[in-house]
């Protein structure tokens, strides 16, 4: 048989010892410091000439300003009492009529889930992209006001804040919509941050404990960019591991039988035996599957790769679970081996085998329901608003015939009825979260990118 995988694979950050100075030597201090008070005005707003956005900001190996900035509580968060602690940091800036932001908010709070321990994250809000009346700071050509539909269709409608109360109210309001994890600051009434470190609506900085620079987004998470790789990168320059440490595994079903088009869902449990850090390896070995089926993994937490091998921490006694996701699109019968090793202990190390099978008689997607389906395609792609799939000729499908899942084989709640003109259906997909999802049609799936 023929094979063809869809690895998605979550990595999970281990503990580290920092190593760092107790003496941090940032550039000049830039803002204010005292905290603003709500009626002081916001200073006149640049226009960003370079809509690339590269020009701007700090670059890999600078050092930072120290700066301070405060929550809309009053509390203060000084840089350099940050770095201090022995963490990095990340920066991300972001504000509520910025679509963009909004689509990566589940990107943002699942860095902050994965490594609020080992990294502190702020997100600073700055100055509006997307006001209504007011122009836009980064209109081509400069001076236009530039109302998305996204901020239209969601009512995100606000004017670009006059005073730093008025930036205060505009973050409540935002949070009364969106639940962001990491804690945030906000730029002072003249915007230095913005103006420093940008500007830019939604780029981000990983810094390093002395203050420089370790990675930089022109927009988070985006052109080829990954946060959790690059803190991952980061904080695995010092990484210490006991070889003396042990683990097990433990699945209660390793034969799963479904009907053609079902996901199959496979969990070995893994356990760190020892009261030692442990750091596994996990990978597919001998993989015996149908063309048309396709395979994807992760473990508890983490975040996507695509990669050929899952890398998960343990702290002492931890247990965890492997899950796999096998979608059987077709009837047919598939076998794959799955090879667990303790990264620092070559002699601590497992293999298993796991059987499927997508049988008619249990009913499923028949061949007639997906005859004109079976070479269609997705555009645009990568999507922010909608996507049409061409599927040739006009056909009979209804909203039962179409599902669209997330990288993790689960259903993600239908958008609004498709429409059909001349061969090509028109989905709504502008309340998806940014993220890989694939659209099944009748039998046959096919990969799109929302943005």
């Amino acid at each position: 048989m023929k094979i063809r995988f869809l690895l998605i694979l979550i990595f999970l950050l281990f503990p580290l010892c920092f190593s760092y100075s107790q003496e941090i030597t940032l550039k000049p201090f830039i803002g204010v410091s005292s905290l603003p008070a709500d009626g002081d005005s916001i200073c006149a707003i640049p226009f960003a000439t370079d809509m690339t956005l590269e020009s701007y900001g700090y670059r890999n190996g600078d050092t930072i300003p120290d700066f301070t900035l405060y929550k809309v509580s009053g509390e203060a968060v000084n840089i350099k009492a940050e770095l201090l602690k022995g963490k990095p940091v990340v920066l991300i800036a972001g504000s509520y009529t910025c679509p963009v932001f909004r689509g990566l908010i589940q990107n943002i709070n699942q860095v902050f889930i994965d490594f609020h321990d080992k990294v502190s994250e702020y997100v600073v809000y700055v100055v509006e992209p997307h006001p209504e009346i007011d122009v836009s700071p980064y209109s081509a050509p400069p001076g236009k006001v530039w109302l998305t539909k996204e901020n239209e269709a969601e009512k995100i409608l606000y004017r670009q804040p006059r005073t730093y109360g008025d930036r205060k109210k505009l973050y409540n309001d935002m949070l009364g919509k969106i639940n962001v994890l990491p804690p945030i600051i906000l730029d002072e009434p003249c915007n230095n941050w913005w103006t420093h470190f940008g500007p830019a609506p939604v780029n981000a900085y990983l810094i390093n404990t002395d203050g420089v620079i370790f990675s930089r987004h022109t927009w988070f998470n985006m052109d080829g960019q990954s946060m959790t790789r690059d803190i991952r990168k980061l904080l695995s320059q010092t990484i210490k591991f006991d070889s003396s440490a042990t683990f097990t595994i433990q699945t209660d079903n390793n034969k799963l039988r479904g009907k053609p088009g079902d996901t199959l869902v496979f969990i070995t449990k893994m356990t760190n035996t020892s009261d030692k850090d442990l750091f596994i390896e996990l990978k597919p070995v001998e993989p015996n599957l149908p063309l048309s089926w396709f395979l994807t993994f992760c473990s508890d937490g983490g975040y996507p790769y695509d990669m050929d091998t899952l890398a998960v921490y343990f702290a002492p006694n931890q247990t965890k679970n492997l899950r796999i996701y096998l979608r059987a699109r077709d009837a047919d019968s598939g076998d794959f081996k799955f090879e667990f090793r303790n990264c620092f202990n070559p002699d601590n190390k497992y293999q298993y085998q796991y059987f499927a099978y997508a049988d008619t008689s249990m009913g499923g997607v028949g061949d007639n329901d997906a005859a004109d389906t079976k070479n269609f395609d997705i555009y645009p792609n990568p999507a922010s608003d909608f996507i049409e799939i061409n599927v040739g000729t006009r056909h009979a499908l209804s909203l039962q015939n179409i599902a669209i899942y997330n990288v993790f084989g689960n259903k993600v709640e239908h958008p609004p009825a498709p429409s059909f003109q001349e061969g090509e259906l028109r989905v709504d997909v502008s309340g998806l979260a940014a993220g890989v999802y694939f659209v099944k049609v009748g039998s046959y799936v096919r990969k799109f990118v929302k943005i």
